[in-house]
């Protein structure tokens, strides 16, 4: 039963917490190195696009995410 009572306490909250946050950090730099080598590279518009709008759905997924407590400077 101590193994159960240990995934409520504060800390295993806030290890997942800290877990997320730097997940979704991770994820966001991967994408802004995408987007950064695609236009470099120049290619085409098209793919320029969609990858600013994927950016735009990873910072809108990181501030729901969260759920307002930390905020994504854009």
């Amino acid at each position: 039963m101590a193994p159960y009572l240990l995934q409520f306490s504060p800390y295993f909250f806030i290890s997942n917490l800290q877990m997320l946050l730097s997940l979704s950090v991770l994820l966001f730099f991967f994408f802004s190195v995408i987007a950064l080598g695609l236009l470099r590279l120049e290619f085409q518009s098209t793919l320029i696009l969609i990858t600013r709008s994927l950016l735009d759905m990873m910072i809108e997924w990181l501030k729901s995410d969260i759920g307002g407590a930390i905020y994504v400077l854009v």
